[in-house]
């Protein structure tokens, strides 16, 4: 584990290794509001993109019966996987509690799946949802590598 601050700019920068795999964690008060998490993972067979998107609360005023996050994902199998997930479920708590808005989505290139999380940390407590989301993306990279494991076995014994 890694901790980077540079205390004037209240900047964090932690890279966290998980299962031989490494999440990036940026988190600025100042002067930019922004966090971000990544993480590259190298896949043989598997193209999983997907996108969470979350309704900031002035829009759920306007519109109540719609779902305050929306799941978009090429896999109906992955698609149900983040929905039944825990920590996914932590995170939508999270964000109809608080005024956290993440958009989570993923870009593919060359064998490389890239997870970006990226958010605004102009609201209280804007850190309560680091670790879930530390939870959330341990829990995306376990299923895509084992997802992507079968799948390169299966086209293996082809």
């Amino acid at each position: 584990l890694q901790i980077s601050m540079v205390s004037f700019e209240e900047y964090y920068k932690l890279i966290i290794p998980y299962n031989s795999q490494k999440i990036i964690i940026i988190h600025q008060i100042n002067p930019s509001l922004t966090g971000s998490f990544k993480v590259n993972l190298n896949l043989q067979k598997s193209n999983i993109n997907f996108d969470i998107e979350s309704n900031n609360h002035f829009i759920q005023l306007f519109r109540p019966n719609s779902d305050s996050v929306k799941v978009k994902c090429n896999n109906k199998d992955f698609k149900s996987f983040i929905k039944g997930n825990e920590h996914f479920k932590t995170l939508v708590k999270l964000i109809n509690e608080t005024e956290f808005t993440p958009l989570i989505y993923t870009t593919y290139k060359s064998k490389e799946l890239t997870i970006i999380s990226e958010y605004h940390t102009s609201f209280e407590n804007n850190t309560t949802m680091i670790e879930p989301l530390i939870k959330f993306y341990k829990s995306l990279i376990d299923e895509i590598l084992i997802m992507d494991k079968i799948n390169s076995s299966i086209s293996n014994s082809r």
